[in-house]
């Protein structure tokens, strides 16, 4: 009798835990479906928990022996990049960075792709992100006109970014970003610029192939690259009209700008032309130039986004041998759906060949870099100044600087224009570095940037009248026309 009492008080006993059991699991559904229903009220109540002892909240990181927590980032675009590149590498990347929340001008279309990101709240308020305590970090998939803004903003509110290239649309709105930054913010925020050739496997590996081709002398890069009027890439109203000079070139050819500097560093002149060939792309969408890194590496670049077809072509000849690093296509190489140089996007992959003297040999490399873009920004975040940085502002300036050189001088028919990088003295000695004060692009008259084209003929101005200097002896043209490029200029 007593056996059957316990036997009937444990089966009660069960019945009561297994009741307490599904009302817990009943009401955690109920609380999902109210949450989903009213996804845009919870997600506001989520981010908007102000901070409001620390209104410019730092993180620090301290690396140790345990992988720390990850990073809690918000994506703040949910366009066609967003979707088609960033939300797919946070999803491989969760246990190192973790979307907690997306954010779109339109809610539907933040709610949409949050609902990819494993929990991730969409939000339409920009500054519920800026103010969540919940977010460390911004990610930014924007259009570039904007970006600048929002970059400023979020450092303002204390949260770490990553940007997209270029750094900014100008280069006076580039350094005056930069000059804010570096004096604000640099101590405890890290800004990354993304440029996913500056951590992309087939750069790295054509910068290490160079050793086995001697010095590098010649460089030829070749872009192709279609922006088709049935491309969604062509839809985009900030592309259809931009408000900024060049176009295309700034937004697309900044990519291979950022690959060049990788490889060989910042350039000392270039020389370009520059056209628009195609009416549905109402800017500059075709560019050849000539480029000189030193006295022994110059080459040459000619790149369209007018094409019908996907090509990009990296030739470096040395001393000892040759490298070339192709992109081949799988499936329809002329969707359209390339930048023309950002490398981590489409279906296909590098072959990069290499033929010396002894040897001749080819490796396939799959696109890639935005992954490690991002992890390189998260560790920068988590371990500070252990980590190495090829993205930072300082980098991106030097790959868009490389870019407006090559639109002044297509404005002035192809005259040379001199970068001003860190140059040695050989380098000043070598390439006209003169006592005299240089000469601004930027504020010349149209007449005056007439004048100053090797084609054109001398004239007077009222300001300066310029005088033919024949050939100096390294075989330049020594006309007096050169210029220095960007806001710091060598006196």
């Amino acid at each position: 009798m007593m056996v059957m009492l316990r036997l009937l008080l444990r089966w009660c006993l069960i019945c009561l835990l297994v009741s307490i059991s599904n009302i817990s699991n009943i009401s955690a559904l109920h609380h999902d479906y109210n949450t989903r229903s009213s996804l845009r009220s919870s997600s506001t109540k989520l981010l908007s928990s102000s901070r409001r002892s620390h209104p410019h909240h730092h993180h620090q990181y301290q690396q140790s022996n345990h992988s720390p927590p990850p990073l809690k980032v918000a994506l703040i675009g949910a366009g066609l990049l967003a979707a088609g590149s960033h939300a797919p590498v946070l999803q491989q990347l969760e246990q190192n960075v973790r979307c907690v929340a997306v954010w779109s001008r339109n809610f539907e279309n933040a709610a949409s792709l949050a609902s990819q990101m494993n929990g991730a709240m969409p939000t339409d308020s920009f500054e519920e992100i800026l103010k969540s305590p919940h977010i460390d970090a911004l990610i930014l998939s924007t259009p570039i006109d904007v970006q600048s803004d929002m970059v400023l903003q979020a450092l303002q509110a204390g949260k770490h970014v990553l940007s997209e290239k270029p750094l900014a649309v100008s280069m006076d709105q580039a350094h005056a970003l930069m000059e804010e930054y570096e004096a604000a913010f640099e101590d405890d925020l890290v800004w990354n610029v993304a440029g996913d050739y500056k951590y992309a496997s087939a750069v790295r590996f054509s910068h290490k192939a160079m050793e086995e081709i001697g010095k590098p002398f010649l460089v030829s890069l070749k872009v192709r690259a279609p922006f088709l009027k049935s491309s969604h890439y062509s839809e985009a109203m900030w592309r259809n009209q931009p408000d900024w000079y060049g176009g295309m070139i700034v937004e697309a050819f900044v990519h291979a700008s950022s690959m060049l500097q990788r490889l060989f560093g910042s350039p000392l002149c270039v020389s370009a032309h520059t056209s628009s060939q195609t009416p549905h792309i109402p800017s500059l969408d075709t560019m050849t130039a000539q480029v000189t890194w030193d006295r022994e590496i110059q080459g040459t670049v000619s790149v369209t986004y007018a094409s019908t077809q996907n090509e990009f072509e990296l030739e470096v000849i040395g001393s000892q041998g040759r490298m070339v690093l192709k992109r081949l296509y799988e499936g329809n190489p002329s969707n359209g759906n390339s930048a023309g140089g950002s490398g981590g996007s489409g279906n296909g992959f590098y072959r990069l060949s290499v033929e010396n003297a002894s040897d001749r040999y080819h490796q396939d490399i799959p696109f890639g870099g935005l992954d490690s873009d991002i992890l390189a920004f998260s560790d920068s975040i988590q371990y500070g100044n252990h980590v190495p940085r090829f993205n930072t502002p300082q980098d991106a300036l030097q790959d868009l600087e490389l870019v407006d050189a090559c639109l002044e001088s297509g404005k002035l028919n192809g005259a040379r224009i001199l970068l001003p990088p860190d140059m040695d003295p050989i380098h000043q000695k070598n390439y006209g570095g003169r006592n005299e004060p240089p000469i601004t692009v930027d504020h010349l008259s149209e007449d005056m940037a007439e004048e100053m084209s090797p084609w054109a003929t001398t004239k007077s101005n009222s300001q300066q009248q310029y005088q033919p200097r024949g050939v100096d002896r390294y075989g330049h043209l020594d006309d007096g026309r050169t210029k220095w490029h960007g806001k710091e200029r060598l006196t």
